[in-house]
């Protein structure tokens, strides 16, 4: 349990000097693997991050527990998540690994896996029992990162393991309302066939139809007012989608809103009408459009 001036183990030393021998002699001498280093890291959670699955082994076999940390440390399942490493996860759990455990900054494996959008990892977590409906301190569950990142097999992969679609952030954003935003309009689909409801409003009073029109995303526009997505709503600062659309400078949304009925006439928190959003922001030809003039 010597350690360097820099205040490392020699166990320390062995793994960071890829030696693998060495790391087994120190282990068969009793080597203390519970030891941080000066930064707070013990060996295991750092085999786990560099993806050393033969250290990870010999640490196992020689009684670490699968969740050992130091108090400021992740646990090891949670480096490893981080890395994409696949194998080390696999073997930390079955070695007795909580996959609920959550790291210093709330995040748990799942969430982790989810935000990463690594299918591979969120399918093994959720066969082993990650809780699926778990969230951050901002209100993030595992389904609205994957929402957010666009990763539609993650998406459909907690949806089946029944994840709750409606689970809002400390915004009160909603996953659809992630997806609607970056144009991921295959998990738009996805969602709203999992009857995410297209009404929820944020905080700003912001619906995933307003969203998607001030984003200037007129697929996911029309996939909405298909589901029926109240045309209408105004948000905080009085604008509709309509108003929104207008002013992204985005046409084809706001055709297809006025073909669903928006409202020529309303009027947002500054008085102004979606054809003056348009003409002010010199898009003419919405303002013709919305005018009936073209």
């Amino acid at each position: 349990d010597t350690r360097t001036p820099q205040g490392d183990t020699l166990l320390h030393v062995a793994l960071h000097g890829g030696a693998p021998e060495i790391f087994k002699i120190l282990l068969a001498a009793h080597a203390n693997p519970l030891q941080a280093d000066r930064r707070g890291r013990t060996v295991l959670a750092l085999a786990a991050d560099a993806g050393r699955l033969a250290a990870v082994n010999a640490l196992l076999a020689a009684g670490v527990p699968a969740d050992a940390r130091a108090p400021r440390e992740d646990a090891p399942l949670l480096e490893a998540v981080h890395a994409g490493r696949v194998d080390v996860v696999q073997r930390l759990l079955d070695a007795g690994a909580q996959p609920a455990l959550a790291g210093t900054d709330g995040d748990t494996p799942l969430l982790a896996a989810a935000g990463s959008g690594n299918a591979m990892l969120v399918q093994l977590l959720v066969t082993r029992g990650a809780p699926v409906r778990a969230a951050d301190p901002q209100g993030q569950t595992a389904l609205w990162r994957a929402a957010r990142n666009g990763s539609l097999e993650c998406v459909q992969l907690l949806l089946a393991a029944g994840a709750d679609v409606e689970a809002v952030d400390k915004d009160g954003r909603t996953p659809l309302m992630n997806a609607a935003a970056e144009d991921h309009d295959a998990i738009v689909a996805a969602l709203l066939e999992a009857r995410a409801l297209p009404d929820v409003r944020a905080a700003s009073g912001d619906t995933a139809l307003l969203i998607a029109a001030a984003a200037g995303h007129d697929k996911v526009v029309r996939q909405l007012l298909q589901r029926k997505a109240a045309v209408d709503l105004q948000n905080k600062g009085g604008d509709t989608a309509l108003m929104a659309a207008s002013r992204a400078g985005n046409l084809e949304a706001a055709r297809a809103l006025l073909a669903a009925g928006a409202s020529k006439s309303l009027r947002n928190g500054k008085r102004a009408t979606a054809s003056d959003v348009a003409r002010d922001r010199g898009f003419a030809q919405i303002a013709a459009a919305i005018e009936g003039k073209g």
